[in-house]
């Protein structure tokens, strides 16, 4: 087993309706998040993580989404070089509920 856990979401989350320093380029048309990215830590480092988004992205496609969205806390740079690579651009910074780091990179990407 190579995935410890991803998640696409094809709801529109409220956490997602505010973002602070920036905006979506896209704000009123519909999105999917991905969350919960995680790898096995020995895989680290083998390109799975852009493997994951990837799936994510084509799943989404199929079912007509073209707007996705991701969050991660500032600290979290190998999720943020993984979207960035794919095509996804730093947005703004959103708040979520999590009781350690509630504030988080926002990152979109906008397909044709």
């Amino acid at each position: 087993m190579i995935i410890k856990k991803a998640t696409l979401q094809l709801t529109p989350e409220q956490t997602y309706e505010e973002i602070k320093d920036g905006s979506w380029l896209k704000p009123n048309e519909p999105y999917a998040i991905i969350h919960r990215l995680a790898v096995l830590p020995f895989h680290n480092g083998q390109g799975f993580g852009k493997y994951i988004f990837s799936n994510l992205l084509t799943v989404g496609y199929l079912q007509g989404v073209r707007n996705f969205r991701y969050d991660t806390h500032y600290k979290n740079i190998p999720v943020q070089k993984i979207g960035q690579d794919i095509g996804f651009i730093k947005r703004g910074t959103i708040y979520i509920d999590d009781k350690i780091d509630n504030k988080h990179m926002g990152f979109e990407l906008n397909l044709k």
